[in-house]
């Protein structure tokens, strides 16, 4: 079909041109090739949309690579630790202490030894009292000795480093005193005083010293009259000197306030006058009291 009608078209062309040619008026008009329409194309079937897939999270970032370190200079050899002629490592010393914290500031005059002083003791002791005169012409010795309580009271006040001068007085007393009387003619007897005692006391000036003004040990002496409780002519009790050294500790209980043992050793020597006209006589008493206290102080 497509040739015929080539064919066709291709005379009507050659009839006028032949036309043209011996001058006809008239061309005819051209005839028109029959054109065949092309058969329709099948267009395919769309195909469905394809499923979106669901988005994958995308995994962490990687940490970045750590940096690198910087470069040795430039003949710089790193030490070969262990090897025969290389150095010996490094010595790391401890990690640096921190300071321990600032003690709290203690108020002034707190647990320290200085401004008024008080103490008070109580304890007991041994003491021994000899009385030696003359009495009727003949030479009299007459021994006192026995334990008994020991007491002291001493005030005073501190100038400063751990010394304290002061005013006081310490003493025993010699219960139901053990008697013995010997008499150079040969004469001698013994016995006991029952119900009554023989005091022995030192009153006077004191020294005590404290070592460490904060710490407890302390060292003092007492000095003055010294007191035996034999009677004279009078009545009273034979009077002379007196001394006493005495030492301990006192241990901290308060701001203020301590506790402690102390040790101490008196003295006294005195002398007295008994009787009158041809009985009369003279004595010198020498007493010594070794004493053991408890004592409080205020300080």
């Amino acid at each position: 079909m497509r040739r015929s009608g080539l064919l066709t078209a291709f005379a009507c062309l050659l009839e006028v041109s032949i036309a043209a040619a011996q001058g006809s008026p008239e061309a005819p008009p051209p005839v028109e090739a029959p054109t065949e329409e092309p058969p329709p194309v099948e267009t395919p079937p769309a195909e469905p949309p394809a499923e979106t897939p669901p988005a994958v999270e995308a995994p962490p970032a990687a940490p970045p690579p750590p940096a690198a370190p910087p470069p040795a200079p430039p003949g710089y050899v790193a030490p070969a630790y262990g090897q025969p002629g290389s150095p010996p490592p490094p010595a790391y010393g401890p990690p640096p202490q921190h300071p321990p914290p600032a003690a709290l500031p203690v108020p002034k005059g707190v647990r320290l030894h200085d401004s008024f002083y008080l103490r008070m003791g109580l304890g007991a002791g041994y003491g021994y009292v000899t009385s030696k005169g003359s009495a009727g012409g003949s030479d009299v010795e007459i021994t006192f000795k026995g334990f008994g309580p020991v007491y002291e009271l001493l005030l005073g006040g501190t100038p400063g480093g751990g010394f304290v001068i002061g005013g006081g007085f310490v003493g025993q007393d010699i219960s139901n005193p053990e008697i013995e009387v010997t008499i150079d003619s040969g004469g001698s007897a013994s016995g006991n005083a029952p119900d009554s005692a023989l005091g022995v006391a030192v009153v006077g000036p004191f020294v005590d010293w404290f070592i460490d003004p904060s710490a407890g040990a302390h060292v003092g002496l007492l000095g003055g009259i010294g007191l035996i409780g034999v009677q004279d002519e009078k009545g009273d009790s034979a009077q002379g000197f007196g001394a006493a050294l005495f030492g301990g500790y006192d241990f901290w209980v308060g701001d203020q306030w301590s506790l402690g043992p102390e040790a101490r050793i008196v003295y006294v020597n005195a002398s007295r006058d008994s009787g009158s006209g041809p009985l009369s006589s003279s004595f010198d008493d020498n007493a010594l009291s070794f004493q053991l206290l408890f004592s409080a102080l205020y300080h």
